[in-house]
């Protein structure tokens, strides 16, 4: 853990979840946003998407960003709804990845959740800042809102914090290990969404 220029950053590390992060920044005082991020990266013997999320405050607003991260590319930004017929094997292997990622997480239930997320009483949609590309999260499962910053917005913000790290633990305790081929695949898709976007 560190501080520095208004913000604590604190990381650890295990087994199956090799680098967990979060930032609580408070640069208010400067002009700035109130941060507060969690980020969740797992072990390629875990097939579970990566968890990104952020809640700041800024203008009078709450901003809620929540981005579960695929462990391989599965052309959602080519095809965002139903998958042809593949025509390739990179179609094949991209089917077969979108196939066991909506069986295993991104089931209607959980699109329906973050409908209801995105939906609630008072909440925009809005961009991000650092918000990752489409090829690399679900579309259904993706919040980008902001609420009035109010008690009942802020209370909002931090349940769905809360939700949405319920159901990841949950997939985590659920998970199986990944086989050699499936751990290799994850780790070098890893490395380069790593290497791109810094999360």
């Amino acid at each position: 853990a560190g501080m520095s220029h208004g913000a604590m950053v604190s990381s650890l590390e295990g087994p199956d979840v090799v680098w967990c992060s979060v930032v609580d920044a408070d640069l208010t005082e400067a002009g700035g946003p109130g941060v507060t991020s969690l980020s969740l990266w797992n072990s390629p013997s875990k097939s579970v998407p990566h968890l990104r999320a952020v809640t700041s405050v800024e203008a009078g607003k709450v901003s809620l960003s929540i981005e579960f991260i695929f462990r391989a590319y599965a052309a959602y930004d080519v095809f965002p709804d139903a998958f042809p017929e593949p025509t390739s094997r990179e179609m094949f292997v991209q089917k077969s990845v979108r196939a066991d990622m909506e069986q295993l997480y991104f089931t209607d239930e959980a699109a329906q959740w973050a409908e209801g997320v995105r939906t609630q009483g008072g909440a925009e949609a809005y961009r991000g800042k650092g918000a990752l590309p489409n090829p690399d999260t679900h579309p259904a499962t993706k919040v980008q809102i902001s609420l009035p910053l109010t008690e009942e917005g802020v209370a909002a913000a931090v349940s769905a914090r809360e939700e949405v790290v319920a159901r990841y633990l949950g997939w985590m305790r659920a998970a199986e290990e990944s086989g050699l081929t499936n751990s290799q695949l994850a780790f070098a898709h890893d490395c380069k969404r790593f290497s791109d976007t810094h999360i």
